[in-house]
């Protein structure tokens, strides 16, 4: 009889002994699965991040080309800093007031006179500017639509 007793209380507590190490199993899949969630996040925390920067850099000078009338148009700063040593390249344009133009500031603007000759097709512009006031930076270059 009390082998049978012991015999009893040994399998409870093999029993309980099963259920406590199932117990730690989901308990470690859990905490690696909450490590992996948080690398993933800090991932796409940083990407979000290079992504903001990326933008930030992109929108520090972003031009447009606004048509005011016959041949005039207004060469438009919509970024967010000033654009230095701003040059316009017409190619076969026929261009007036296309500066080279010192500084053109946030959400500033210049007219220019474009027209196109009789044997021309020339419809783009380049802009080529620096971020830097000294122009020490590389310059940076955009092609606008005329």
């Amino acid at each position: 009889m009390v082998s049978l007793a012991a015999l009893l209380i040994s399998a409870g507590a093999l029993w309980y002994s099963r259920g406590q190490k199932l117990a730690a199993d989901r308990s470690a899949r859990a905490a690696e699965e909450s490590a992996t969630a948080a690398a993933e996040t800090a991932d796409i925390d940083k990407a979000r991040r290079a992504e903001e920067l990326d933008n930030a850099e992109r929108n520090r000078v972003v031009w447009r080309l606004e048509h005011t009338g016959d041949m005039w148009y207004r060469l438009i700063n919509c970024g967010t800093e000033s654009a230095y040593g701003v040059q316009i390249d017409a190619g076969e344009l026929i261009v007036e007031e296309a500066g080279p133009f010192g500084e053109i500031a946030s959400d500033g603007a210049e007219p220019l006179l474009l027209a196109r000759s009789w044997a021309s097709n020339a419809d783009r512009i380049v802009v080529t500017w620096h971020h830097q006031p000294d122009l020490s930076d590389e310059p940076r270059y955009r092609e606008l639509l005329v």
